[in-house]
């Protein structure tokens, strides 16, 4: 096989300059989620591209913005579910940019553009390795059904909807493909995460009464106090969740999900990186390796997003405020249920006598998890290896992400990862990036990564 992946690496090389056009091209056409800034045009843009290859495609309209719904026939049965999107965030603030947003232009190493990295760039590249391997070979190693949509940046509602009516449309898919580029540098050992944490929003509020003049405080309860009250039952003084039950479901990590701990200690400097917090939460009272069990395999500790109560104005204003307002989130792991668990804090508030303390707008999105042997993340960590890189397994992403809908989302279950090789970044922020030999070494990458997945999938 060695011989002829070489052959289609040749062909990037000698393509590669019309590769970034194409990449430059779809760049160019805004596909803003939250104003909807071209993402009809984009939509069709995608669909076509799918078709260039030799497959089907088609616009599906939803409430809010279209899925692309498609598929490739290749040599081989076994199937891949590319779940990708098309959207992006605003490129705002305007004047922070070195080039336009939407002009996609080379500047020194790196393509510059709103969705350069995230992830339009590596949508339009994994199509150019695509059709570098038809150019070569005259099929594809395997085949593809491609979910695409267009609005993950805003919560991914018309994806939801249309995978829990479309779940049959799947089932005979062998893996769920997310082959990106992702690497945190040029020259850091790539992720191949296994899954996300999911996620349980909900708001806790207290208050049954208008806002009141202050003279009155010593008659009435204070919805402001009632919320903090209720908040601090929630944690105990070991900084442990305090509500029965919580921890119950909670999986501890294997002998060999333990291996992957020091390998993921980076994760650990985010906080001084993102916004210079010198001290991690614990830190001196729990080991750097209990820091990352939790991170990666514990829920986390019901955080508080969001606090608002009364004036929030400039100087005084004498008055018991009718309402006070807790926005709260969980990451959520492997075998915890977000309703159960939502049922559980409703148990203590009444418990601890707090029955008046209202939960409203629930919003739960399940967690994802999958082994590390599953076929396609196995030709992923191979294809990195091609490439003189040795993955990194990180057994759950502590984000949340939409991929549940194809991984736990039964009949659906299928294994998944998220990670791969090349380097981008500035994701949401102005001067968002992509590394030009990052495109090359993300298409070599896909072409070694497809084969290797139709190899194994054809020994299984």
């Amino acid at each position: 096989m060695q011989g002829l992946l070489e052959k289609v690496h040749a062909r990037v090389d000698e393509c590669f300059e019309d590769h970034l056009r194409n990449i430059q091209e779809y760049l160019r056409q805004p596909s803003v989620a939250i104003t909807g800034e071209g993402i009809p045009e984009t939509a069709e843009m995608t669909a076509q591209y799918i078709k260039d290859l030799g497959g089907w495609a088609r616009v599906v309209p939803t409430k809010t913005h279209p899925l692309v719904i498609g598929g490739i026939k290749g040599a081989s049965d076994a199937t891949l579910l590319r779940y990708d999107m098309y959207d992006v965030q605003p490129p705002e603030p305007l004047d922070e940019w070195v080039s336009p947003p939407w002009a996609a232009e080379i500047k020194g190493d790196r393509i510059i553009a709103r969705g350069a990295s995230n992830n339009k760039g590596p949508l339009r590249a994994y199509f150019n390795a695509l059709q570098a391997i038809l150019d070569v070979e005259g099929e594809l190693p395997c085949s593809f059904e491609f979910i695409i949509e267009g609005e993950e940046e805003i919560g991914s509602f018309a994806l939801a909807e249309y995978m829990n009516d479309h779940q049959a449309d799947f089932t005979h898919c062998a893996g769920l493909d997310g082959w990106f580029a992702y690497q945190p540098t040029p020259t850091s050992p790539p992720p191949l995460e296994l899954g996300f944490k999911g996620c349980l929003f909900f708001e806790l509020v207290a208050g049954t009464h208008e806002d009141l003049h202050s003279m009155v405080a010593a008659l009435v309860d204070s919805p402001a106090w009632r919320l903090t009250w209720a908040l601090s039952s929630l944690r105990g003084a070991d900084d442990r969740v305090a509500v029965k039950g919580f921890y119950d479901h909670v999986v501890p990590p294997t002998l060999e999900e333990r291996t992957y701990l020091p390998k993921l200690a980076s994760y650990l400097d985010i906080p001084k990186d993102w916004a210079g917090i010198p001290t991690l939460r614990g830190e001196g009272a729990r080991s750097r390796e209990a820091m990352l069990e939790e991170l990666f395999f514990a829920p986390s500790p019901i955080n508080v997003q969001g606090l608002t109560a009364g004036w929030q104005g400039d100087w005084c204003k004498t008055i018991v405020p009718g309402e006070a307002v807790a926005k709260i989130d969980i990451r959520t792991v492997p075998r915890q249920d977000g309703q159960d668990l939502l049922d559980a804090i409703r148990r203590h508030l009444d418990e601890r006598g707090f029955p008046d303390v209202k939960i409203r707008n629930v919003d739960i999105t399940p967690w994802s998890r999958s082994t590390a042997d599953a076929p396609v993340v196995q030709a992923a960590a191979q294809a990195c290896r091609d490439f003189g890189h040795e993955p990194i397994f990180v057994p759950t992403d502590p984000g949340t992400s939409p991929s549940y809908l194809f991984t736990n989302n039964p009949p659906l279950r299928l294994p998944e990862f998220y990670g791969g090789l090349g380097h981008g970044g500035s994701i949401h922020a102005p001067n968002e990036y992509l590394l030009v030999e990052s495109v090359r070494l993300f298409e070599k990458g896909t072409v070694n990564y497809l084969h290797h997945f139709a190899e194994r999938a054809a020994a299984r």
